[in-house]
């Protein structure tokens, strides 16, 4: 079994420093200034930003074959730059030009697809298991279908926990920052230069990725979260976040339906044949008696309605009848016959008819 787990992060153009990043003799001269020292910076690089989509896994051999891609509004990055900047990415690295720059659910199906291929030579021996948040660009129909089409198994961590669960927000997204404020940085003092542009940032990204992500292995960020499969792993730091004393016994089976519907966000319903088609192609090679437990009963139609007319309210159909209660007769009229003709009703008037003679009423 290959963990994985997927989540996106804003990496904005101008990397603030923090403390620590000035001199001895900068802070001297810096505390003799009425400012300070700040980097000049127009807003709009403060405020422009592309998307990282961080794909982390829990073997390291297979980390290096993961790719980390980025997703760069069209408008911020000309076509022409874009292949400049591409031409200078290592192969792990993926920068792609999107309308908004963000995940939507056309982005995801293409995130698969590129999973897929860079994890084709592992697939006859390893089971890939996709773990992602409750964003709605995650939980589309068309993104399970996805996932089932490349034999992955997604899963969802529940909304509003995943600051506790998810191993990229638990593990990862804190160092990543920090050590990609420090290499912005050094590129920028190597430069010697303080302006901020698409490029520098976007090479800072691709050198912290590579420091912190590529070739480095992650299993304990899985097995502390319970995300492993051993729940004896879990971390007594996670217990504590949930309010748990002890770590509870889960059984292997499938989930109840209650228990899937708190994993999701509210006024969102889960397509269920979508998110267990994944799990039916995997227990096609299982014994029939296992196997049968995927696809759900489908629950048994209603009784159809023999009389026509005006019924009780739908509250007292529900209840059962006694059985020492007699029959109750028919109506006495026939039931109407399909494609009988049915006498038509003369429309009354929309007024009251009055004489000719009859002046009408005054206004």
């Amino acid at each position: 079994m290959l963990d994985c787990n997927l989540d996106e992060t804003s990496v904005t153009l101008y990397q603030e420093p923090r403390r620590g990043m000035l001199t001895p003799g900068a802070k001297r001269k810096a505390a003799r200034a009425a400012i300070g020292f700040h980097r000049k910076c127009p807003k709009a690089s403060t405020r422009s930003a592309f998307t990282h989509v961080a794909i982390l896994c829990s073997d390291a051999e297979v980390q290096k074959k993961i790719p980390q891609i980025l997703l760069v509004r069209d408008s911020l990055c000309s076509q022409v730059k874009y292949e400049e900047i591409k031409s200078q990415l290592p192969d792990h690295v993926k920068i792609w030009r999107t309308k908004n720059g963000w995940m939507n659910v056309d982005t995801f199906v293409k995130v698969m697809d590129e999973l897929s291929k860079s994890l084709a030579s592992l697939k006859d021996t390893h089971q890939i298991v996709l773990s992602c948040d409750a964003y709605k660009a995650h939980l589309h129909q068309r993104c399970w279908r996805a996932a089932a089409r490349h034999n992955i198994l997604m899963f969802t961590i529940p909304a509003k926990i995943t600051y506790a669960l998810q191993p990229l927000d638990v593990y990862v997204f804190a160092q990543y920052k920090r050590k990609l404020r420090q290499t912005a940085q050094e590129q920028a003092i190597r430069a010697r230069s303080s302006g901020v542009t698409l490029e520098g940032t976007i090479l800072a990204t691709s050198s912290t990725v590579t420091e912190l992500l590529h070739g480095r292995s992650w299993a304990h960020a899985f097995s502390r979260l319970g995300l492993h499969g051993r729940q004896n792993e879990v971390s007594r730091n996670l217990l504590k976040h949930i309010a748990v004393e002890e770590t509870p016994v889960v059984g292997a089976g499938f989930p109840e339906l209650k228990d899937l519907m708190n994993c999701w966000p509210s006024r969102l319903e889960p397509p269920i044949g979508c998110v267990f088609s994944a799990v039916a192609k995997v227990v096609q090679g299982l014994p029939s008696t296992e196997a049968d437990v995927v696809e759900p009963k489908a629950p048994s139609p209603a009784a159809p309605m023999l009389w026509v007319g005006r019924t009780r309210s739908t509250s007292h159909m529900a209840l059962p009848a006694p059985d020492d209660l007699p029959p109750v007769p028919p109506p006495p009229f026939p039931p109407p016959v399909h494609g009988a003709a049915v006498p038509r009703l003369h429309r009354l008037p929309s007024r009251p008819m009055m004489p000719s003679d009859t002046p009408p009423p005054a206004v």
